[in-house]
């Protein structure tokens, strides 16, 4: 195998560790140190001494015809996810729901009583809401928020309502606390919200929450939309089943995440992102 940087602390035998845990794949499950060595152009001791501490750190098994990869590399994988909290997680479900739909989608998280934009896959519109990272809105008034309160005990959910909104931007007009509980509970009980201009004219809104492993809402991904690109009708019989779907694979991760040996997720603390910064929808 070439010499691959001129660097005097590259970690050659690190590289090629990390050459045989890729070398495995679906048509190649079961490698022996003979065909590991042919095919990396790598000596049979030194690939012998190599599949030996990858096994003593139990990243492959052996068997009397050669190795597998064991589970545990799924932790190399999951590493990132962890340390990028919800958006590290969700962003390829995001992105393919985004281009599957042709319309943006965000994922938020609940501060106090607004919501807050904690990631986003972005489709240009001429027309569009422009939902920025970082931006503050009212739960009340917004499906994301509705679905996200939703997931809250009564008592916390008093205590979130109580909370002065810090968002820049106002509904276009007041929710009574009986009609926001009904909707609230409406939320609650088929897992997912639809809003209709009350933040800007002209916008409708669904949003579905994203749950742990032990089913509490974590977060939430939600699609705002112009009514004169899409209908009432389309995104509430097309699209929320898409959206629901992929709230569904994302709190999957999330709990498969959770069970994995040796890996930890924290959730995500405020300070993830700058949540002073705010930005006008268009």
């Amino acid at each position: 195998m070439p010499h691959r940087s001129e660097n005097r602390e590259f970690v050659e035998a690190l590289a090629r560790g990390l050459d045989i845990i890729r070398s495995f794949n679906a048509f190649k499950p079961l490698r022996t140190v003979s065909d590991l060595a042919s095919e990396l152009n790598l000596a049979r001791p030194t690939v012998h001494r190599i599949m030996l501490t990858l096994e003593e750190l139990g990243y492959v098994v052996q068997t009397d015809k050669g190795y597998y990869l064991s589970a545990k590399v799924i932790e190399l994988g999951v590493s990132y996810i962890a340390t990028r909290g919800f958006y590290g997680a969700a962003r390829p479900h995001l992105e393919q729901l985004a281009a599957h739909i042709d319309q943006s989608v965000s994922l938020c998280e609940l501060v106090d009583s607004d919501i807050v934009v904690i990631g986003r896959a972005e489709v240009p519109k001429v027309v569009a809401y422009n939902a920025a990272l970082g931006q503050r809105l009212p739960a009340h008034s917004t499906t994301l928020g509705r679905v996200l309160l939703a997931g809250l005990d009564e008592e916390t959910l008093d205590q979130r309502l109580a909370i002065p909104s810090l968002s820049a931007m106002q509904p276009l007009s007041t929710i009574s606390p009986e009609s926001l509980r009904t909707e609230i509970d409406a939320a609650r009980r088929q897992g997912w919200a639809f809003v209709d201009q009350t933040m800007s004219i002209g916008y409708h809104a669904i949003a579905a929450p994203i749950r742990d492993a032990t089913d509490q809402t974590v977060a939430a991904i939600g699609i705002i939309v112009h009514g004169t690109d899409v209908s009432r009708d389309k995104l509430l019989g097309d699209i929320l089943p898409l959206l629901t779907d992929t709230a569904a694979a994302i709190s999957a991760d999330f709990a498969h995440m959770s069970h994995l040996p040796r890996s930890r997720t924290k959730p995500v603390e405020p300070g993830y992102v700058n949540f002073s910064s705010t930005s006008t929808p268009a």
